[in-house]
Protein backbone atom coordinates (compact mmCIF):
# COMPACT_ATOMS: atom_id res chain seq x y z
CA UNK A 1 0.00 0.00 0.00
CA UNK A 2 1.53 3.33 -0.97
CA UNK A 3 1.41 6.33 1.37
CA UNK A 4 -1.34 8.03 -0.68
CA UNK A 5 -3.67 5.23 0.33
CA UNK A 6 -2.76 4.93 4.00
CA UNK A 7 -5.34 5.44 6.70
CA UNK A 8 -3.92 7.19 9.77
CA UNK A 9 -6.03 6.54 12.86
CA UNK A 10 -3.72 8.63 15.06
CA UNK A 11 -3.73 11.80 12.96
CA UNK A 12 -3.89 14.21 15.89
CA UNK A 13 -0.68 12.76 17.33
CA UNK A 14 1.15 13.04 14.02
CA UNK A 15 -0.58 15.99 12.41
CA UNK A 16 1.63 17.85 9.91
CA UNK A 17 2.90 21.20 11.12
CA UNK A 18 1.05 24.19 9.73
CA UNK A 19 3.34 25.94 7.20
CA UNK A 20 2.82 29.30 8.96
CA UNK A 21 3.95 27.79 12.27
CA UNK A 22 6.98 26.22 10.61
CA UNK A 23 7.91 29.53 9.00
CA UNK A 24 7.69 31.40 12.29
CA UNK A 25 9.67 28.71 14.16
CA UNK A 26 12.49 28.13 11.62
CA UNK A 27 14.72 30.96 12.89
CA UNK A 28 14.63 29.44 16.39
CA UNK A 29 15.71 26.05 15.04
CA UNK A 30 18.57 27.38 12.94
CA UNK A 31 19.70 30.95 13.72
CA UNK A 32 18.23 32.27 16.96
CA UNK A 33 18.37 29.13 19.07
CA UNK A 34 19.00 29.47 22.77
CA UNK A 35 17.75 28.27 26.11
CA UNK A 36 15.07 30.73 27.25
CA UNK A 37 15.91 29.91 30.88
CA UNK A 38 19.57 30.91 30.58
CA UNK A 39 21.20 34.28 31.15
CA UNK A 40 23.39 34.52 28.04
CA UNK A 41 22.39 36.63 25.00
CA UNK A 42 20.92 33.85 22.80
CA UNK A 43 18.87 32.73 25.78
CA UNK A 44 17.51 36.24 26.23
CA UNK A 45 16.43 36.32 22.57
CA UNK A 46 14.68 32.98 23.04
CA UNK A 47 13.04 34.20 26.26
CA UNK A 48 11.66 37.30 24.53
CA UNK A 49 10.24 35.14 21.71
CA UNK A 50 8.77 32.76 24.29
CA UNK A 51 7.11 35.64 26.18
CA UNK A 52 5.73 37.12 22.96
CA UNK A 53 4.29 33.71 22.07
CA UNK A 54 2.60 33.49 25.48
CA UNK A 55 1.09 36.93 24.96
CA UNK A 56 -0.18 36.09 21.45
CA UNK A 57 -1.81 32.86 22.64
CA UNK A 58 -3.19 34.75 25.65
CA UNK A 59 -4.79 37.34 23.38
CA UNK A 60 -6.25 34.59 21.23
CA UNK A 61 -8.03 32.98 24.20
CA UNK A 62 -8.58 36.15 26.25
CA UNK A 63 -6.29 35.10 29.08
CA UNK A 64 -6.05 37.58 31.93
CA UNK A 65 -2.40 36.85 32.72
CA UNK A 66 -0.69 34.90 29.89
CA UNK A 67 2.60 34.52 31.75
CA UNK A 68 0.72 32.72 34.56
CA UNK A 69 -1.90 30.95 32.45
CA UNK A 70 -0.16 29.81 29.25
CA UNK A 71 2.23 26.85 29.40
CA UNK A 72 3.96 25.26 26.45
CA UNK A 73 4.66 21.54 26.70
CA UNK A 74 6.26 18.93 24.48
CA UNK A 75 2.96 17.22 23.72
CA UNK A 76 -0.29 15.74 24.98
CA UNK A 77 1.21 13.34 27.52
CA UNK A 78 3.17 16.08 29.27
CA UNK A 79 0.15 18.38 29.13
CA UNK A 80 -2.14 15.71 30.56
CA UNK A 81 0.30 15.02 33.40
CA UNK A 82 0.71 18.69 34.22
CA UNK A 83 -3.03 19.39 34.18
CA UNK A 84 -4.44 16.28 35.82
CA UNK A 85 -1.77 15.58 38.45
CA UNK A 86 -1.38 19.27 39.18
CA UNK A 87 -5.09 19.82 39.68
CA UNK A 88 -5.66 16.64 41.69
CA UNK A 89 -2.69 17.11 44.01
CA UNK A 90 -3.38 20.80 44.53
CA UNK A 91 -7.02 20.13 45.40
CA UNK A 92 -6.65 16.94 47.43
CA UNK A 93 -7.81 18.73 50.59
CA UNK A 94 -11.16 19.35 48.82
CA UNK A 95 -11.55 15.72 47.76
CA UNK A 96 -9.74 12.69 46.45
CA UNK A 97 -12.11 11.36 43.81
CA UNK A 98 -11.47 11.57 40.06
CA UNK A 99 -13.73 10.33 37.27
CA UNK A 100 -12.51 9.35 33.80
CA UNK A 101 -14.02 7.39 30.94
CA UNK A 102 -12.99 3.79 30.40
CA UNK A 103 -11.52 4.63 26.98
CA UNK A 104 -9.16 7.47 27.86
CA UNK A 105 -5.77 7.93 26.23
CA UNK A 106 -3.07 5.79 27.85
CA UNK A 107 -1.50 8.89 29.38
CA UNK A 108 -4.74 9.59 31.28
CA UNK A 109 -5.04 5.94 32.34
CA UNK A 110 -1.46 6.04 33.66
CA UNK A 111 -2.16 9.24 35.60
CA UNK A 112 -5.27 7.62 37.09
CA UNK A 113 -3.16 4.65 38.22
CA UNK A 114 -0.61 7.05 39.72
CA UNK A 115 -3.38 8.88 41.59
CA UNK A 116 -4.80 5.58 42.86
CA UNK A 117 -1.37 4.72 44.29
CA UNK A 118 -1.44 8.10 46.04
CA UNK A 119 -4.73 7.74 47.95
CA UNK A 120 -7.14 8.89 45.26
CA UNK A 121 -10.23 6.97 44.24
CA UNK A 122 -10.75 6.80 40.48
CA UNK A 123 -14.04 5.89 38.85
CA UNK A 124 -13.92 4.58 35.29
CA UNK A 125 -17.17 5.39 33.47
CA UNK A 126 -18.23 3.04 30.67
CA UNK A 127 -19.06 4.20 27.16
CA UNK A 128 -21.47 2.85 24.59
CA UNK A 129 -20.55 1.32 21.23
CA UNK A 130 -20.10 4.83 19.81
CA UNK A 131 -17.70 5.90 22.56
CA UNK A 132 -20.27 8.11 24.30
CA UNK A 133 -20.01 8.33 28.10
CA UNK A 134 -22.93 6.81 29.98
CA UNK A 135 -24.29 9.97 31.66
CA UNK A 136 -26.37 8.12 34.24
CA UNK A 137 -23.26 6.22 35.38
CA UNK A 138 -21.38 9.51 35.46
CA UNK A 139 -24.05 11.15 37.65
CA UNK A 140 -24.12 8.12 39.96
CA UNK A 141 -20.33 8.33 40.38
CA UNK A 142 -20.20 11.95 41.50
CA UNK A 143 -19.71 12.32 45.25
CA UNK A 144 -18.88 15.15 47.62
CA UNK A 145 -15.23 14.03 47.27
CA UNK A 146 -15.21 14.37 43.45
CA UNK A 147 -12.79 17.03 42.29
CA UNK A 148 -12.19 16.12 38.67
Amino acid sequence: MDENHQINLDYTASYPLDPKVLESMLPYFSERYGNPSSLYAPGSVARIAFSESQKKVGELINAESPEREIFFTSGATESNNLAMKGFALRNKRKGNHVIISSIEHISIINIAKYLERNDFKVSYIPVDKFGIVNLSKLKESITDKTIL
